[in-house]
């Protein structure tokens, strides 16, 4: 049996679908999988399948301030480091481009370690504009044996701006799990709001500046769309734009087959992303995938990854030029419920044969 060991940062464990998704396939294949992890949720032993560490790190696992997280990132090099020492894992899979001052100290110190360096995300500007910095990542990414990205805009544009290639690379999109079509009952509440809707809107993780959040769903509302949105309840962002009202209902987080329940039942889908930085402009979406894999119709901004993704789709709309009256105007041209939903076939599982090869 391979032992592996995930390491990472993440504010939310038990939400973090891309993760659970990967343990999930490790696990799968018969692997002995451990998890050190700083996060910012309640996740206890008994509520994880996975023999869990947890490292308290200065500030916590996502700090708003810079100075904050660059000494919180220290810390956790430090005990994570201190942890692996002495431990007996064949793999090590790290999680985030930031990572890279540990992936080369466990290639330097561990060297018979197959180290997997799985890039969420790209790094943001500041980073990249720093020869310095970039000259070290750069040692780290040549160094690792099995680098992933989520898409293949990101892995372009990284590997072009620092004019390196990896010794080994796989793309890993954020795709559902192959029984993605399973629903489960929300509260009796979300019920009978949407019982009561006729048409409605789903959103997700809308409501926030980055996402045209106050545009959309004022536009909705204005076109006569109700609007169910699902996650952080960002309390700051409604009392800024007074989006109060009982045609938006914040239903909070929900897991993965009740958001199938609303997705089926929704008129369709609105996916926005400002394109003001790298990991904005190369988004990776995994609720697109979501709503794909059920044929949900969709209304997307231009930006790139979004575009090429949703090429063969059936049931899309690109917006380019994003604000209040444009989603007005576009939502108010077509009509969703005439379309016939043709879903997508995006199953997690066509990535087996590479878990299946780190694992040899």
């Amino acid at each position: 049996m391979t032992n592996v060991l995930m390491i990472l940062k993440t504010q939310s464990l038990k939400n973090d679908q891309r993760i659970l998704k990967e343990l999930a396939s490790f696990k799968k294949l018969g692997a002995n999988v451990d998890v050190f992890v700083a996060k910012d949720c309640d996740l206890s032993q008994s509520q994880f399948n996975y023999t869990l560490y947890e490292a308290r790190i200065f500030g916590g696992a996502a700090p708003s301030k810079m100075i904050v997280r660059i000494i919180g990132i220290l810390h956790f090099y430090i005990k994570a480091m201190s942890f692996i020492l002495y431990k007996d894992y064949s793999v090590v899979w790290v999680c985030d481009p930031i990572m890279f001052l540990l992936v080369l100290a466990l290639k330097k110190i561990k060297p018979e370690l197959k180290v997997v360096w799985d890039h969420h995300e790209l790094p943001p500007s500041w980073f990249l504009e720093s020869k310095y910095l970039t000259n070290i990542f750069k040692i780290a990414y040549r160094k690792t044996d099995i680098v992933i990205h989520a898409n293949k805009y990101r892995q372009d544009f990284l590997e072009k701006h620092l004019n390196v290639k990896a010794r080994k690379s796989y793309i890993i999109s954020n795709y559902p799990d192959a029984n993605n079509t399973d629903e489960a009952e929300l509260t009796h509440e979300a019920e009978c709001w949407i019982k009561n809707a006729g048409s409605f809107v789903y959103l997700q993780n809308s409501l926030q500046e980055n996402r045209y959040g106050f545009e959309t769903i004022t536009a909705l509302l204005e076109s006569g769309y109700k609007v169910f949105h699902a996650g952080k309840i960002n309390k700051v962002f409604l009392d800024k734009y007074k989006l109060y009202s009982n045609d938006l209902y914040l239903s909070g987080y929900l897991n993965i087959n009740q958001i199938n329940r609303v997705l089926n039942k929704c008129d369709f889908t609105v996916i926005f992303y400002k394109q003001n930085s790298l990991n904005q402009i190369y988004c990776d979406a995994n609720r697109l995938y979501q709503a794909m894999s059920l044929g949900v119709p969709v209304i997307i901004g231009n930006n790139p990854t979004l575009v090429g993704t949703t090429s063969d789709y059936n049931d899309v709309l690109v917006l380019d030029n994003i604000n209040r009256h444009s989603i007005k105007e576009i939502v108010n041209e077509v009509g969703f419920k005439q379309l016939i939903r043709k879903p997508e076939v995006l199953k997690w599982s066509e990535y087996d044969d590479f878990f299946q090869e780190i694992l040899i």
